[in-house]
């Protein structure tokens, strides 16, 4: 996703002097995947049994119970993992280009755990050996990971047999005829569909009028509600996919005034992460910030005994700030039923999906500053192996950073996690001034 943003916005990152930091946070994570893909069909893609993790609140240094690495293989299959990363480092390889060596070598891989995806299908969590992780991380299928995987390698090297893949697979698999909910690390038919379209310049493709609907949708919920509730895990994580390929879809698909309202939809669900009313859940930013992420090696103390005591203090800060973690979000209900233990993992376990969504919105925004766009459909320059592309697909776009956020007074919260009240009532008095996208 963060690769996604730094190829479609490179330009702003380099106005806001983080190109060098996209860099560094993208490569962090393919060197990663690429240690944890040591042959073929070999693919590392869990350290670590959630029972045995889950059994103590310490320290990470101090974690020194078994810590398995478990490897997807061919008897071990898991086409949603290894064809996500195939889309990771195909996008990752266009985003490195000018570092050949080092785009060809994500390449490689990206192409060698694609074919696996392909060769050994199945859910990685229907392997006895990954049990544990479904209720954490639960797969729903794989047909989309295939399809986007082999669209992004078709991006990167301009092989027309990746379009028929993924052109195959959409058939396969029935996503054209889908009517998706989400766009999240399970769920990315959407993104499928559209860029689809934009890849192939069809206006009449499936996935046009689908980003309507998907956009429409949620904006008329948002509306009638004055928020987004999509679902009680990670809510944040759920509404930022919505925030972005809502903004996506108007920076590409739509113009006029449907184009200005996915714009200030969107905008709408960031502010609410970044404190609209009384509460940021941006932790370290804004006005009364959570002060309880879940996350231990925030909490505990360095060289202390930490434990499930400190655990179950609800007024204590941590110990120390997860400057920029977003938090999953407020619950529909709480739950009183439910012990305060699960409504503060729900509500303050920090969301990575979260902050990967946010990165790419803030860039997108960066970009988005423009006068009303002439044609109703916008559509990428045809695609060539390893491209010079100028950062975006829309090339009328002007490059003005207009997501000015000014940090506002910090204050610590007297309240505990299980008190949090969240009215969209207040929400007009934004304490983060965010300037307006024109």
């Amino acid at each position: 996703m963060i690769a996604w943003s730094g190829i479609e916005f490179g330009n702003a990152y380099a106005e806001m002097g983080m190109k060098l930091d996209l860099f560094e946070q993208v490569k962090w994570a393919t060197d990663y995947f690429i240690k944890a893909h040591p042959e073929k069909y070999v693919f590392y893609a869990q350290v670590g049994l959630s029972e045995l993790d889950h059994a103590e609140w310490v320290r990470s240094e101090y974690m020194t119970m078994d810590r398995p690495a478990l490897a997807l293989d061919e008897n071990t299959p898991g086409s949603d993992v290894t064809a996500e990363t195939a889309a990771a480092l195909a996008a990752a390889a266009v985003l490195f280009k000018d570092d050949a060596d080092y785009s060809n070598l994500c390449l490689s891989h990206a192409m060698d755990l694609f074919e696996f995806a392909e060769l050994y299908r199945g859910e990685y969590d229907e392997n006895e050996a990954f049990a544990t992780a479904r209720q954490f991380h639960p797969s729903s299928e794989f047909g989309d990971e295939l399809a986007w995987a082999a669209l992004w390698l078709y991006y990167a090297t301009g092989n027309n047999k990746y379009l028929t893949r993924a052109e195959d697979y959409i058939a396969e698999f029935g996503l054209d005829l889908s009517a998706p909910t989400e766009f999240s690390a399970d769920d990315k038919t959407i993104a499928v569909m559209v860029y689809h379209a934009l890849l192939t310049s069809d206006q009449s493709a499936a996935g046009v009028q689908m980003i309507i609907d998907f956009c429409t949708s949620f904006q008329s919920q948002y509306n009638a509600d004055g928020y987004l509730r999509m679902t009680d895990w990670h809510n944040f994580g759920a509404t930022s996919g919505v925030a972005y390929i809502c903004l996506y879809a108007a920076n590409h698909v739509v113009s006029g005034q449907t184009e200005a309202d996915f714009v200030d939809f969107s905008k709408s669900l960031i502010i609410d992460v970044l404190g609209a009313g009384e509460q940021s859940y941006m932790t370290g930013y804004g006005h009364n910030p959570p002060t309880r992420a879940h996350h231990r090696d925030s909490a505990c103390p360095i060289g202390k005994d930490c434990g499930w005591g400190m655990f179950e203090d609800k007024y204590t800060p941590n110990e120390f700030t997860l400057e920029g973690a977003i938090m999953g979000g407020l619950m529909r209900l709480l739950d009183f039923g439910r012990t305060t233990e699960k409504i503060t993992r729900e509500m303050n376990r920090r969301s990575l999906p979260t902050r990967s969504f946010k990165q790419q919105w803030l860039e997108f925004a960066s970009a988005s500053s423009t006068t009303s766009i002439q044609a109703a459909f916008r559509f990428p320059p045809k695609i060539s192996p390893i491209f010079s592309h100028p950062g975006r697909f829309r090339q009328e776009r002007t490059w003005s950073t207009i997501a000015t956020i000014k940090r506002a007074k910090t204050t610590e919260s007297a309240f505990p996690t299980t008190q949090i009240t969240h009215s969209r009532a207040t929400a007009k008095t934004v304490i983060l001034e965010l300037d307006a996208i024109r």
